[in-house]
């Protein structure tokens, strides 16, 4: 019998919002020295975490009030003072398929870092040059032995990522972004919130 298929939102932004956003990637992250990943392919990254808290940036309120309006059509309540942003940037010129970060050649779920927390990717700049680099999402967690009879296969639904998509899932969705390949720039940012427990989830909102 087939796992009941996690529940995730998806939208597209306008592209003033989109740039806007892109334009704050940009400034969280290039005072940082890029990380080489792997020098001899030219490859590069860049990634910087903010914490969410009442008294919040100008950019930073920017994020969440984007954010909180899509929670709040997902039908996910979430405290927009709780919580973290990580802004991520990375540069390609390579056709190879390579794992590049920890973070996306394992499988993920925020719940098992943190408690009670809800997720958000917004892709702020995906170059139309990269292949692949999409998100995957699976119904359960495949663990090694699922691996083993072919589970990660069958059990995920692959979610494309673009300019502009905006993804909003549970904390205990694993998920996974895929490895890509090309010549190009792809930037995104990720919110993390606590869950609001004054609140359930609105099941009404939800398309």
């Amino acid at each position: 019998m087939m796992p009941n298929r996690p529940y995730i939102y998806t939208q597209e932004l306008d592209e003033k919002t989109t740039n806007d956003l892109d334009a704050i990637v940009v400034q969280k992250t290039e005072d940082k020295e890029k990380g080489i990943i792997d020098e001899w392919m030219n490859k590069y990254s860049n990634s910087t975490d903010v914490r969410v808290s009442v008294n919040k940036s100008e950019s930073t309120r920017k994020v969440i009030d984007v954010v909180r309006v899509h929670f709040e059509n997902s039908g996910i309540s979430v405290d927009p003072n709780d919580g973290y942003i990580t802004y991520v940037s990375y540069e390609y010129n390579s056709s190879k398929y390579i794992p590049y970060d920890d973070w996306v050649e394992n499988i993920y779920c925020a719940n098992e870092a943190l408690t009670n927390v809800h997720e958000c990717i917004i892709v702020t700049r995906k170059d139309e040059n990269l292949k692949d680099g999409n998100m995957e999402v699976y119904n359960k967690n495949p663990n090694t032995f699922f691996h083993l009879i072919g589970y990660e296969q069958e059990e995920r639904d692959v979610y494309e990522l673009t300019t502009g998509k905006i993804m909003i899932w549970k904390g205990d969705v694993h998920h996974k972004l895929q490895e890509f390949a090309g010549n190009g720039v792809f930037n995104f940012i990720i919110v993390t919130l606590r869950e609001d427990n004054e609140y359930e989830d609105n099941e009404s909102k939800r398309n």
